[in-house]
This record gives C-alpha cells, sequence and structure tokens, in this order.
C-alpha cells in the first residue's frame, strides 16, 4: 500500500489522510461498492463537478485540463484494457488516473478483498484499488454518495486555490472565489448535530427565533443562520455546526466568506 495522501490547506495544519491496508470485504460492503461502482460506470459524468465560474485561459486552467483528461477516460469506460494502461500510468493528470483504477474495479467481478480509507473528519469507507491512483481520490469517486468524501478527488486543485461546494446532488466548482451555491447551505446543515428549521427565512436553531438578537448569528451570501445559546451548550467543538457547514467544501474555511457574529444576553436580561 502506498503512503499517506497529504492534504494541506492554506492557513491550516497539515492533516494525513490514509488508506490503511486491506480486509475481507463483507457482504454488505460488497453489496454497496457493487452498486456505487456499477453508478460511476453508467454515468460517469456525474461524478465530475459543475463549472460556475467563467473560463478565461482553459489551457493553464488546472481544473479544466483535469476535466479534458477525465472525458478521455470517459470515452474509454469500457476498454478494460485501455483502463488497466491509464491507471498505471504514473505521468499525467491525477483525478483521471484515479477514475480510470475505478472504472477499471467496476469491470472487475472480483472484490473480496478491499483497501480501507479511515480518517477522523471524513470518516471511513472500503474501496477497491486499482492501479497507481491516489487513495483518496478512488475513494471519492467509489463512494460519491458520501457528500464530505468526494470532495476528496479534487483536493489538490483546493489545496491549490480552487473552490468546491458538495451539494446532495454533486460538486460544484467556483473557480478561484468562494461563491456558494444555491442549496450548498442547507445540505451543511442536515449534517449539523441539531436540526434547523426554516422560519420567516431563516435557519433557526430549536430554541432560536429569527428576531432574536442574542446567540450566534452566521451569514453565507443570502442565507442567515441564527443558533441559540441553549443549542450551542451541548454540542462538542469536534461536532460544531461550523464544522458541519464547512466539511460540505474544500478548502473548508468557512470565515474566508461568512460573516459570524456572536451576542452574548447575561443571565436575567429579557430577549431582545
Amino acid at each position: 500500500m502506498a503512503g499517506p495522501s497529504k492534504v494541506q490547506f492554506p492557513g491550516q495544519k497539515k492533516q494525513r489522510m490514509r488508506a490503511r491496508g486491506t480486509k475481507r470485504a463483507s457482504e454488505g460492503v460488497r453489496k454497496r461498492l457493487e452498486k456505487n461502482l456499477a453508478a460511476l460506470l453508467e454515468d460517469p459524468h456525474a461524478r465530475m463537478p459543475t463549472v460556475a465560474y467563467t473560463i478565461k485561459r482553459a489551457r493553464k486552467d488546472p481544473v479544466q485540463r483535469s476535466l479534458k483528461e477525465c472525458a478521455k477516460v470517459i470515452a474509454k469506460k469500457n476498454d478494460r484494457k485501455w483502463l488497466g494502461k491509464r491507471m498505471m500510468r504514473r505521468r499525467g493528470d491525477g483525478v483521471a488516473r484515479a477514475l480510470a483504477g475505478s472504472l477499471h474495479a467496476a469491470h472487475d467481478d472480483e472484490r473480496s478483498m478491499v483497501a480501507v480509507f479511515d480518517h477522523p473528519i471524513f470518516g471511513s469507507s472500503s474501496f477497491v484499488r486499482r492501479g497507481v491512483g491516489k487513495p483518496t481520490q478512488m475513494v471519492a469517486f467509489q463512494n460519491f454518495v458520501n457528500p464530505r468524501q468526494r470532495l476528496l478527488t479534487w483536493e489538490e486543485h483546493a489545496r491549490n486555490g480552487w473552490w468546491f461546494f458538495s451539494l446532495d446532488d454533486g460538486i460544484v466548482c467556483t473557480g478561484n472565489e468562494p461563491h456558494p451555491p444555491e442549496g450548498w447551505i442547507e445540505g451543511g446543515l442536515s449534517d449539523a448535530p441539531m436540526k434547523f428549521s426554516k422560519k420567516e427565512g431563516v435557519y433557526c436553531s430549536p430554541n432560536a427565533v429569527p428576531e432574536q438578537t442574542d446567540g450566534l448569528h452566521f451569514v453565507v451570501g443570502e442565507a442567515t443562520v441564527v443558533l441559540d445559546e441553549e443549542d450551542l451548550a451541548g454540542v462538542a467543538e469536534e461536532e460544531s455546526v461550523a464544522r458541519s457547514v464547512a466539511l460540505r467544501m474544500l478548502p473548508p474555511r468557512l470565515s474566508d466568506f461568512a460573516e459570524v457574529q456572536w451576542n452574548w444576553r447575561p443571565g436575567g436580561l429579557a430577549r431582545g
């Protein structure tokens, strides 16, 4: 097994994502991978991000280069011999190499042994390792149903300043500027450790109301989220709402574009 894929985003400490060895796949794991790989083979274009920015110089755009190389792989998705050569080629685009390996795995009936991906933030998953592509990228292609893990295909581009947002039905790339697409904040809030409801156009935690001034307020684009102090009191830092939202994008830097305000209300004072 190759060494860990190192992930480092601007302004953050280095993180490590590991694919830890192999294991014998249970029946449940095999069925889940068969379903995921069948979906990948049927429509690999659906695994590609939607481009939501103006393309100025495509030849110098790394995302466009990756998409172009992936298109070549997709055109050969049923050619196992060609995929076998492409997934072993160390030169060229890494995303396309991982895609070739995953498509090759989709044609393979032998899935009794699987590799294991385990990360404290992005979670754990099993995947079929084929070729010399990055394990994290193969995990993303083969577990696309996971809204956090699907982003890992594009971690290298994210380290270089490109923004990717995970929605319920896919990925949107907004180029070098973070412009959260419509529906993105709702997906992040659905992953949060508490239930949010929309009241008068404002997303409120269980004890919050749209007009309250205390508590935590943050604004993302045209969306406003209000969290009451009582709701925040029982949430650990590693399960925070901000973390749940941030992990629906790469790089996970919510502070780059969200407006956050904390208003404290001394005990005994009425809520305004």
